[in-house]
């Protein structure tokens, strides 16, 4: 439980932690502030790369996300979330507001996290972890072997079903009632590493946009004590069994229209 993070025992090491995160306006902000507040005592984050946001990949523009998303989840849809987009630049504070109270070196904008002046920056820091926090680039094998003990990425789905894009839609979409979080180690497969941290919330009578927010929460909670776990030597490691898998993607207009079908709401 959460007690557990604030009695850390006398055979704790210090660990040296690197975020990779992305400029996500809707809730990542809040929830790596909320990380810092849990972050157990000894771990060190000595910087951050936040990259710039989009669920859609980096290669289309602006005006192309904002068609797909129209044309994918419908009207209402989008005019929620541009209102929201237009009310977090107006008055909440970005992830790297969040990140530069509490880190020392963080950058933004188009960055190239494979890329060779990337990696060794990175490496210039020698974490011992590296933390994909809805990082939307994929990590190629030079990026996994910089840090000395793992890469860990954030799912919110319970591996190993649902890899893949936006796992907590189509876990609605199915109709399950439980959603899932899991911190994994990342390896050259797609959310196949081992499991490290899991746990469930209920789907209840939420809509998809409060459940992204309490399963963010959730999932600080586990990266804490996933920290933890490495700082006392006490990582199990479970296995993420491949033939176990499901594989989703991003949804199309038919599938959003499914979603709706089986009762479920966005906002």
């Amino acid at each position: 439980g959460a007690t557990r993070m604030s009695n850390l025992t006398e055979t704790s090491t210090p660990l040296r932690v690197f975020i990779i995160t992305q400029d996500e306006p809707f809730f990542l902000a809040q929830a790596i502030d909320y990380l810092f507040s849990i972050l157990p005592k000894g771990v060190n984050v000595t910087g951050a790369y936040v990259l710039s946001g989009s669920p859609f990949g980096k290669m289309k523009s602006f005006a192309e996300r904002a068609l797909l998303t129209y044309q994918i989840f419908g009207l209402r849809f989008f005019l929620f979330y541009a209102s929201q987009l237009v009310f977090s630049r107006l008055f909440r504070v970005s992830v790297k507001d969040v990140l530069s109270k509490h880190v020392a070196r963080v950058r933004t904008g188009p960055i190239e996290i494979n890329a060779k002046e990337s990696i060794d920056e990175i490496k210039s820091h020698e974490p011992d972890i590296i933390i994909s926090l809805a990082s939307n680039q994929i990590f190629h094998d030079q990026l996994l072997q910089v840090p000395k003990r793992a890469c860990l990425n954030l799912h919110t789905a319970m591996l190993p079903k649902y890899r893949g894009l936006m796992p907590l839609f189509w876990a609605m979409a199915n109709g399950d009632e439980e959603i899932g979080v899991t911190v994994f180690e990342m390896d050259a497969g797609l959310d196949s590493g081992p499991i490290i941290q899991q746990a469930e919330v209920p789907v209840a009578a939420y809509s998809m946009h409060q459940l992204i927010g309490q399963t963010k929460h959730l999932g600080m909670m586990l990266v804490a004590r996933a920290l933890e776990d490495y700082q006392t030597d006490s990582v199990t490691r479970r296995p993420n069994r491949d033939e176990l898998s499901t594989r989703v993607t991003f949804p199309t207009a038919k599938d959003t229209a499914a979603f709706r079908a089986q009762g479920r709401r966005f906002f």
